[in-house]
């Protein structure tokens, strides 16, 4: 960090699964940019892993059977990722999602919920909600269909399906997608300065506007 853009790199091998330990952990992050006297301009989160960014919520989250071991609480993982979602979407720090790899359920309502989303070659992005019978609880079913339009997001929400970074690309779940990491690395860190370099004010202002 520089004060003015954080750069979060997400490091929960084997996949970045979100769990008890990750939630929270990006959960207080989360909440010390929401609740910062001087928030940053710009976060950009991206993944130390190769092939993962965020992958999908643990599924013992969702299992009366077989709930997540002590410590952790179904019911507190659903509430901050919840908490987390919905700060991301409102507060006036410009969020970029970085992605290089997998990105799956809870983790694509993250990315869905942030201000931008650019592909690496190894993005893979996907909804698999339908496949387990069960819906998006973050509003991602809403983001998807801003982005994507009805058509194309009930294709992509029914038929549980992914992309890779072209096809996201092609059809807006991403707004670029790159040939390269480094490429990914390079643009999103100079979109990132040049946000930057913008009155705070204004930046507030034209995302509580969009």
């Amino acid at each position: 960090t520089n004060g003015t853009i954080v750069q979060v790199i997400v490091n929960h091998p084997p996949t970045n699964l979100y769990d008890n330990a990750l939630a929270n952990d990006f959960h207080n992050f989360t909440m010390a940019i929401q609740n910062a006297p001087t928030p940053p301009k710009v976060v950009v989160v991206s993944s130390s892993l190769a092939g993962y960014w965020i992958y999908y919520l643990d599924i013992h989250v969702l299992s009366n059977a077989h709930p997540p071991p002590p410590p952790a609480n179904a019911s507190e993982v659903s509430e901050i990722f919840h908490e987390d979602v919905a700060a991301i979407m409102v507060m006036p720090t410009i969020w970029i999602a970085a992605i290089n790899g997998r990105t799956f359920g809870a983790g694509n309502e993250l990315a869905l919920a942030m201000d931008m989303r650019f592909a690496g070659p190894k993005a893979l992005l996907g909804t698999i909600e339908a496949a387990l019978g069960i819906t998006h609880a973050n509003d991602g079913i809403q983001y998807l269909v801003a982005l994507l339009g009805r058509a194309r997001a009930l294709e992509v929400l029914l038929s549980a399906g992914d992309a890779d970074a072209k096809r996201a690309e092609a059809i807006g779940w991403v707004n670029t997608a790159y040939d390269s990491a480094a490429e990914l690395k390079s643009a999103v860190g100079l979109l990132a300065h040049r946000i930057s370099l913008f009155p705070e004010q204004a930046l507030n202002a034209t995302k509580t506007g969009v």
